[in-house]
């Protein structure tokens, strides 16, 4: 089933593709044509997330720029989460790559996102932060290696979680 979905995605990006090399950046169907692109290549991703976390497929193991994914993932949430919940970015300047799936790690920053917007039905302010952390700053579960790390934090201003959803 997830390969017959793949080959419908690469039907779809393929054929976008092809009439997005006709258009110029002026054109209106431009835009369009991308986010065509953008969300067929989004849910490969999420076949694959799906194949990992069924253990069906290994996850993709890359040298990534969180920061660049942290932006992606924004420019997405611009567009769908409500206009009262402000995305705030607290990027570190020099940030390490790290070793992840970028389409593991946009999709956790997703899954966050859309739970801060639903603990924040009034509206609020959801930050992600990226930061270099030093061995000696590490709070980390022991067994960690020794060793540079990147920390990501996703906070909300949110009501939290009830004693219910807490127990689960």
């Amino acid at each position: 089933m997830a390969h017959e979905f793949n080959n419908l995605l690469t039907i779809v990006s393929g054929y976008a593709e092809l009439l997005l090399a006709d258009k110029n950046e002026s054109d209106p169907e431009h835009s369009d044509l991308q986010r065509i692109v953008h969300a067929s290549q989004r849910g490969a991703e999420l076949v694959r997330s799906l194949l990992a976390f069924s253990r069906k497929s290994e996850m993709n193991f890359t040298p990534v720029n969180l920061n660049r994914e942290v932006e992606q993932v924004k420019k997405l949430l611009d567009r769908t989460l409500p206009k009262m919940i402000e995305i705030e970015l607290n990027l570190s300047d020099g940030l390490k790559t790290v070793e992840a799936d970028s389409g593991q790690i946009r999709q956790l920053l997703m899954n966050m996102a859309l739970n801060a917007r639903d603990a924040m039905p009034e509206g609020g302010i959801l930050s992600i932060g990226t930061n270099n952390i030093g061995e000696g700053h590490l709070s980390a579960p022991s067994g960690a290696k020794p060793g540079d790390y990147v920390q990501l934090t996703v906070s909300d201003t949110g009501i939290g979680m009830d004693g219910e959803t807490l127990d689960r």
